[in-house]
């Protein structure tokens, strides 16, 4: 990595499009950037749609990472199991469908655009750089990132303090910061910054620490981690 390049992880957006296109705004990507996004880019939010139409022109325009979240595994879920709707339907799932301008029944999931479910069927499971891994939940610190499951890498709602075996720091999201603070841990950070309920949306600028976060309001805010030890 050159001094002039930045790995960028950005929080879940949870169909706060408004908050993604001001922070995209903030940051000033470029071509030398890499974006890292955690996952849940749907549900609960008002606008899931434009979220990952917004993804696509970004994807389009500089390198970008995109994790799956625990809201993508239950849209791709819901495709072939009813139970799992009903489910998906209780955590959001109805914004959704609603910014697709689909009925809330089973049958409206298939009626997504193909080219949005492929996008969310092929987020990577994490990333892992040479000084960093990207999750959407905090992984077991005691095991490789090759051999989590689903649930460690998206459902569980981890905060400890053991560094990960590689002993890379881990930057995730899933468990909601509800004071819109980045939890700072010996492990690592979550930026999960309750966007969708009245908080902010995070970016965390690698390896510099740089906090950008905005909110609902298009305020922003600029703070900085603990420095980054390599």
């Amino acid at each position: 990595m050159t001094t002039n390049e930045r790995l960028i992880a950005i929080g879940d957006i949870h169909g706060c499009y408004s908050h993604l296109t001001c922070l995209i705004d903030q940051i000033q990507p470029t071509e030398h950037d890499l974006l890292v996004f955690l996952g849940d880019y749907i549900d609960r939010g008002p606008d899931s749609r434009a979220v990952i139409d917004y993804c696509f022109s970004l994807k389009d325009r500089y390198p970008c990472v995109f994790i799956k979240g625990n809201h993508e595994e239950m849209l791709l879920a819901s495709l072939e199991d009813e139970a799992y709707f009903n489910y998906w339907m209780q955590y959001g799932g109805d914004k959704t469908l609603e910014s697709y301008g689909l009925p809330l029944k089973t049958s409206s999931v298939t009626q997504i655009p193909d080219e949005h479910i492929e996008f969310m069927a092929q987020c990577l499971d994490y990333y892992e750089t040479d000084d960093f891994i990207f999750s959407h939940a905090q992984p077991n610190p005691e095991k490789s990132m090759d051999q989590q499951t689903a649930e460690e890498l998206r459902w569980e709602h981890r905060e400890i303090e053991t560094l990960h075996c590689t002993t890379k720091p881990v930057i995730y999201g899933h468990t909601t910061q509800r004071n819109s603070q980045v939890r700072a841990l010996s492990s690592g950070w979550g930026i999960d910054t309750y966007a969708h309920g009245g908080g902010w949306l995070t970016a965390l600028v690698l390896p510099q620490g740089e906090v950008i976060q905005v909110n609902q309001f298009s305020e922003v805010k600029k703070s900085r981690v603990p420095s980054v030890q390599l």
